[in-house]
């Protein structure tokens, strides 16, 4: 059940959230690690399938409309390392600035249906641009323009049997892709 909450930030005030677990955001309140989730309110519905079935592995909280120095200090409000996702390119391009800038705290980027604006990307972090094979949004020639542009920190993951939006396509998939990229760093 998703439930909106206040993140709490070492600058400013808090950040509107949403959390599908109950359990406090305190990162000794259990072991499993933090997933953030940036997206936006519109979207937020599209993860529900996925937050759901994760939240068994992860503590989830989802972000919207948030700087990358404002998702920097989510991530010390939460508690670091923090695997993210996102899902389309303007939050795509926030995450990996994000990671940049603090790449020991965000050790995990996974790009859903990603294509990067012209130049180069710089990161210090892993990241993965997942897609659906059968995604009509990301072409497999596109993911693999990306994962290049990207450099060699990236893995290009693709999905069988999944369409658009591998989190909402096939959350159980998608959640298998992402414990596998975390636990094998």
């Amino acid at each position: 059940m998703r439930t909106r909450i206040e993140l709490p930030q070492p600058t400013g005030p808090p950040l509107p959230a949403f959390a599908w677990r109950q359990q406090p955001l305190d990162p000794r309140a259990d072991d499993l690690p933090p997933l953030l989730l940036l997206t936006n309110p519109e979207s937020i519905q599209e993860w529900d399938a996925f937050a759901q079935i994760a939240s068994r592995h992860w503590r989830i909280v989802a972000l919207w409309d948030v700087t990358a120095f404002q998702l920097v200090q989510s991530v010390w409000a939460i508690g670091e390392p923090v695997a993210l996702c996102t899902n389309g390119t303007p939050v795509g391009n926030v995450a990996l600035r994000a990671q940049s800038i603090a790449p020991g705290a965000i050790p995990l980027v996974a790009l859903i249906d990603f294509e990067p604006n012209d130049g180069a990307i710089q990161t210090d972090g892993r990241v993965a641009i997942v897609r659906g094979r059968q995604s009509e949004r990301l072409s497999h020639q596109d993911a693999v323009k990306a994962r290049q542009v990207i450099g060699d920190t990236c893995q290009l993951v693709e999905i069988e049997n999944c369409g658009n939006n591998a989190a909402a396509s096939c959350p159980s998939e998608f959640e298998a892709a992402i414990s596998w990229l975390w636990s094998n760093d």
